[in-house]
């Protein structure tokens, strides 16, 4: 799948460009792989907590997104009268 050269598990993010770098950090894999190499690596506790906490805000973020667009296609549906969104 495409996808996953983004997560950074075939090869170092670092080697893509700057922009694609960046937005790699949107997938929440990134950053649970970054955690695991820690394991096998140097450990630097104070980056593994940021990686955590940016997971998990990163999880909650897709979350809240989910609960919206869930919502916006019920309502959607509702006025339509039909399963169909679009």
């Amino acid at each position: 799948m495409p996808s996953d050269f983004f997560f950074g598990a075939n090869f170092p993010i670092t080697q893509f460009p700057v922009v694609i770098q960046k937005l790699t950090y949107l997938l929440p894999l990134v950053k649970s792989i970054q955690v695991a190499d820690m394991l096998f690596g140097e450990m630097n506790w104070i980056r593994f907590y940021m990686l955590l906490v940016g997971e998990l805000l990163t999880g909650l973020a897709y979350c809240v997104i989910g609960f919206f667009l869930i919502k916006f296609i019920e309502k959607k549906a509702v006025q339509n009268a039909s399963y169909d969104v679009l």
